[in-house]
């Protein structure tokens, strides 16, 4: 008799140490899935340094580029972005874009198209606000991308554009 109590310790012990590997496997499969997928953000916003004729020119046309990196280790498959500019506001510009059979690869990032200011007039006020810090540009964006698995994902983004010390500066998101 105490040979068949020892066997059903034994078992049961072996039952519920097989039961706690399972678990611990699923829960290393489920994570490991998630650090999988693509991860996006914002690698780079600029605005285009060219050479302007007075500190105020970059005022009435601002050039910004935006890149977005995918830190996953699967591909993004982008379904469509959109980037835009706005001052106070006030829509001024914007970007578009659904483009065919666009992949971001793991580890590796990918330029959004530019955007500019289109018919914005710059009044004397307002480059009097930019100059005093009392006004600036925004840049919004959004890209919308599907995983492998085909579940549609969104990353947005934003920036502040605006004169720091007769210097453009950029504010984090």
């Amino acid at each position: 008799m105490g040979d068949i109590k020892k066997q059903t310790r034994i078992g049961s012990r072996s039952a519920k140490a097989a039961t706690v590997a399972a678990n611990a496997a699923k829960l290393a499969a489920e994570t490991a899935f998630t650090v999988q997928l693509p991860t996006l953000f914002l690698a780079r916003c600029e605005v285009r340094q060219i050479p302007f004729k007075d500190e105020f020119e970059w005022l009435l046309n601002p050039l910004v580029s935006t890149a977005i990196h995918n830190y996953g280790q699967t591909p993004a498959f982008i379904v469509s972005w959109s980037v835009r500019i706005t001052y106070k506001d006030v829509f001024v510009g914007a970007a578009a874009e659904a483009p065919l059979n666009k992949v971001i690869k793991p580890n590796t990032e990918v330029w959004l198209p530019n955007v500019t200011p289109e018919n914005f007039v710059i009044t004397s006020e307002i480059a009097e606000e930019i100059s005093t810090g009392k006004g600036w540009y925004t840049v919004d964006g959004i890209v919308e991308y599907d995983n492998l698995f085909g579940k549609r994902e969104t990353f947005k983004f934003f920036r502040g554009i605006m004169l720091r010390n007769g210097k453009i500066a950029l504010t984090e998101s």
